[in-house]
């Protein structure tokens, strides 16, 4: 399955349910849901840290850069395990807000 119709398969969009946004790096937003609680705003570093104490499920947005979308699932797939989480794609669209 490609990114593109990874990202635009609708029975993945149907699951998604966001909560808590989080400001990125290098002019990428990145969006996570946490099913158990929302926590501020935090660096990417900071999300891998605090998300193996919050949920098994997230969802990411990034936005401009793919690339950026597959560091933060490998990084994450690292830090908690493949069989620990979850991940949707939401969607990829320029980042609009300062």
């Amino acid at each position: 399955m490609t990114l593109d119709s990874f990202v635009n398969d609708s029975d993945i969009q149907q699951q998604m349910v966001w909560k808590t946004r989080f400001g990125g790096r290098d002019g990428f937003g990145v969006k996570i849901i946490s099913s158990l609680k929302e926590i501020s705003d935090h660096s990417v570093p900071s999300i891998l840290e605090k998300k193996i104490d919050l949920c098994e499920e997230i969802s990411v947005i990034v936005c401009r850069d793919q690339l950026a979308i597959w560091f933060i699932i490998h990084q994450l797939e690292w830090s908690l395990g493949k069989n620990q989480i979850k991940l949707n794609l939401l969607n990829i669209q320029p980042r609009l807000e300062a």
